[in-house]
């Protein structure tokens, strides 16, 4: 439940408050960290209707992000390429997000 309100009070507050790039960050590595994989399927119109942006936005954001080298972005498929890039203009939202989920359930690690 905590980790839910958290996450529930930290939208409010990136939608309210950040642009667009830094809730597109965020949602990226959030949804990263759901399917347990860099690489994942994410079209621009679904992206754009968890952002509540138009999906021109989105095209124009997700370029940048891939200029910059943090993501691959072709047909539908979102490879991350540098999480830190990524990290970096997703803002604090993320990290705060990120642990408290881990608190509440920490992410397994792969043996060595």
């Amino acid at each position: 439940m905590q980790s839910m309100l958290t996450q529930l009070a930290r939208d409010a507050a990136c939608i309210r408050s950040h642009r667009t790039h830094q809730r597109c960050a965020r949602r990226v590595l959030m949804t990263a960290d759901r399917m347990h994989s860099e690489r994942f399927d994410l079209t621009q119109k679904f992206l754009a209707q968890m952002l509540a942006v138009r999906r021109s936005s989105v095209s124009e954001v997700a370029g940048a992000l891939a200029a910059e080298g943090c993501i691959q972005y072709g047909r539908g498929t979102i490879t991350i390429l540098d999480r830190v890039c990524l990290q970096a203009h997703a803002g604090s939202c993320y990290q705060v997000i990120r642990e408290t989920l881990d608190t509440v359930l920490p992410r397994h690690k792969d043996p060595d």
